[in-house]
Parts: C-alpha cells; sequence; structure tokens
C-alpha cells in the first residue's frame, strides 16, 4: 500500500471527520504505486482463536499465517472451492468457521463472500433461494440444518444451487442425512478444530456419502491423522484409538497455558486431539467420541454419540444428549436430555422400547428428561459441563 492510500485511510478518515468520495477514492488507488512488501515471518501468530470451551475453560490457540493458509488449501480441495463459487457466512465471527473456513477459502480462490446479520432459518432459506446471491456453500452444525428443515417455508429447491451443506462440530445422525439426500441436497460430513482447521472431509460424490454414511471422511491433503494409543502405537482399522494430527495446519500452542501445549504435544509433534475414533482399509475415518464423554458402566465402556444416534433415530426427538453420571451399582449409567421435534409429545417416545432393538442393555441410558432446548455454547456446540450440572440438579429432586 502506498503513502497516498495511508494518507486517505487515516484516523481522521476512519472516523468520520475527512470523507472521501468511492469513485475518487477508485481512482486514486489506481494512481497509487504498490508499497515494496517487507518480509514476513509466516510461522508468527496473526491470530488468536479461543477454544468452545465444551467441557471446561476455553484456550487461546496460536495460528500463523502458515496454519491459516493450509486451512484454506485443505478446505478448498475438500469443498471444490473455485471462483464461481458463493459462500453464505453465518457462524459468528469469534469462531473457526466464521473467522476462517468460511473466509480464507473464498478469498484465496477469488469466490463471493455473503456475510450476513447473523443464522435465522427463515433469512437463511430466503438467501439460498436469492439467485443474485448465488450461494453454494453453507456451513453449520446439525442442529442448524434441522432447524432450516424444520422451516414451514422450507422448500428443497431453493437450495439446488448448493455445491453440498457442509455439517460439523457434532456428528450428524445417518437418518438426518438421508432425509437431505432424499430431497437431492448432498449433506457433506468433516472434522476440524481451531486448533487444526478442515482436518476431515466427506468427498461430494453422493455415492460415497451414501456408502460413508458415518463416516467423517477422508483426511485433506495437507493434514497426517491417524489413531493412536496411549503407548504410542498406531490403532489398526477398525480399531478405536485417540485422533491425533500433523501438518502445517496444527497451531504451534496455547496462550500461556504451558500446563495445555504439554497435555496436548507428542514429543514427536503429533498433537493429540481429545477425541476417539477409527479408520476403516478404505481410508475413511469414523469419530466414535469425545474421550474425556465416555463413561463406564458394569465394566464396558460406552460412547455417548453411539447411543446419541440412535435416539435421533426416533421422529420425535428433534436432539439428544447423553451423559454419564454416578451410579451405586454399575458405576456409571447414561441419563439423556432429549428435545422434541416440533408438534411431538412426550407420550410418543418410549425409552426402553425405542432402544431396545439398538443398544445393547448397558448402553441404554437409565434416565431421560424432557427439556426445551439444550444448553449450548456461542458458536452452537452442546455445553455438556452445563448439561452435567442441569441433570444433575434434576436428579436431586
Amino acid at each position: 500500500m502506498g503513502d497516498d492510500m495511508l494518507d486517505i485511510l487515516s484516523t481522521k478518515a476512519l472516523t468520520g471527520l475527512q470523507t472521501v468520495d468511492l469513485d475518487e477514492l477508485g481512482k486514486r488507488i489506481d494512481r497509487t504505486e504498490p508499497r515494496k512488501r517487507e518480509s514476513t515471518d509466516v510461522d508468527l501468530p496473526t491470530l488468536m482463536l479461543f477454544t468452545s470451551g465444551t467441557t471446561g475453560r476455553p484456550k487461546g490457540a496460536l495460528l500463523s499465517e502458515r496454519n491459516l493458509f493450509a486451512y484454506a488449501i485443505n478446505f478448498t480441495a475438500i469443498g471444490a472451492v473455485d471462483g464461481k463459487s458463493g459462500f453464505l457466512c453465518e457462524p459468528p465471527m469469534f469462531h473457526i468457521l466464521g473467522l476462517v473456513t468460511n473466509i480464507r477459502p473464498a478469498l484465496y480462490m477469488g469466490s463471493t463472500l455473503v456475510i450476513s446479520p447473523g443464522f435465522d432459518p427463515e433469512g437463511t432459506l430466503k438467501r439460498f433461494a436469492d439467485p443474485k446471491l448465488g450461494i453454494t456453500h453453507y456451513f453449520c452444525v446439525p442442529q442448524m440444518a434441522e432447524l432450516i428443515r424444520n422451516q414451514p417455508a422450507f422448500d428443497p429447491e431453493k437450495m439446488r444451487g448448493l455445491v453440498a451443506l457442509f455439517t460439523g462440530g457434532a456428528p450428524n445422525p445417518p437418518g438426518k442425512i438421508r432425509e437431505w439426500l432424499a430431497d437431492g441436497i448432498p449433506v457433506v460430513n468433516g472434522y476440524g478444530m481451531t486448533e487444526a482447521g478442515t482436518i476431515i472431509g466427506m468427498p461430494l460424490e453422493r455415492r460415497l456419502i451414501e456408502a460413508k454414511i458415518e463416516s467423517a471422511g477422508a483426511p485433506a491433503p495437507l493434514v497426517e491423522i491417524v489413531a493412536g494409543h496411549d503407548d504410542g502405537s498406531v490403532a489398526e482399522p477398525g480399531e478405536v484409538g485417540e485422533l491425533m494430527i500433523r501438518g502445517p495446519g496444527v497451531t504451534d500452542g496455547y496462550w500461556r497455558r504451558p500446563d495445555a501445549n504439554e497435555e496436548s504435544f507428542t514429543e514427536d509433534g503429533w498433537f493429540k486431539s481429545g477425541d476417539l475414533g477409527y479408520r476403516d482399509e478404505d481410508g475413511f475415518f469414523f469419530l466414535v467420541d469425545r474421550k474425556k464423554d465416555m463413561f463406564i458402566s458394569g465394566g464396558e465402556n460406552v460412547y455417548p454419540a453411539e447411543v446419541e444416534a440412535a435416539l435421533l433415530a426416533h421422529p420425535a426427538i428433534s436432539e439428544a444428549a447423553v451423559i454419564g453420571m454416578p451410579d451405586e451399582k454399575w458405576g456409571e449409567v447414561g441419563h439423556a436430555a432429549l428435545v422434541l421435534r416440533h408438534g411431538a409429545a412426550e407420550s410418543e417416545f418410549d425409552l426402553a422400547e425405542h432402544c431396545g432393538p439398538r443398544l445393547a442393555r448397558y448402553k441404554a441410558p437409565k434416565y431421560m428428561t424432557f427439556l426445551p432446548e439444550l444448553p449450548r455454547t456461542g458458536s452452537g456446540k452442546l455445553a455438556k459441563h452445563e448439561l452435567r450440572a442441569l441433570l444433575a440438579r434434576k436428579a436431586r429432586k
């Protein structure tokens, strides 16, 4: 940027004490000689984003331009982004999806970027249907997708321009994905995090989405990922382990949290995600649950995500969350928090009858509580520490 442009964008101009006609601004930009760019260290942190803190205190992940460039390349490859793409950005700007995943690929590829005032299901549908906006790429958590489908004005024809509906932040149950596929709209599962950006994504081919409907997808091009054990060994295909990531997109660490850095990184540079999963023989990865969310009932491991997927197969259930709660006999048992779909009644759901053919007895929740909504973070993720406290209070009553 030249000195002339720096004068235009002075403090006075930005505070409104000086105004510049936009046509004149354009002419002055064209006349200005670019300032010689000085070399920069691409590994210096340029952004700090806080993790969502679903189970505890958020941590500030330090991200460099090398990290952010890798984020953009990884999603551009998975999401088939080009200069004709149109992004509708509705996640909050304090979240990786809003501030990076929506914006960086669009800017790097010269795509259209539409930033809305915020998520509003009715307004979102109107934006999908507007040919002037040309929306092709949309990110959301599964709960946002469900709210869009539940709109009275929902019409899949309004969404024909989408390359795909990209979902993440929480498992998207197969039944929900099939509803979208039946309407001719690809729903693409993915897996990423603040500390490493886009890690895994499902290819856009409908055949593969249906064949691997429970998978989060295959690794992005600039990502190494394995399922590992605490002893440092790598899990075999089909064997559950903690997902560990390495590559140029992985943060160098957390701001002022040496304890968290020591806990999160191995000596040879692998980032420990805290998520449990496995890969199949074809190289597709399947998420099992958060390592901290697993509980043990009667000596058996129970993964809440598996139980939640079974509960969400019921047509009356809109949202489900399962928490492991202390129990004198079994050590821990599941407590299900359920949100009904609009118009459904509690009498439509029988926990034992529904879970019997779908889950082993030790996996089926012992208790259930109906709630008007589940507690969530500002980015839409389930706040399990809040839910645990809420269910504990209800259990004491």
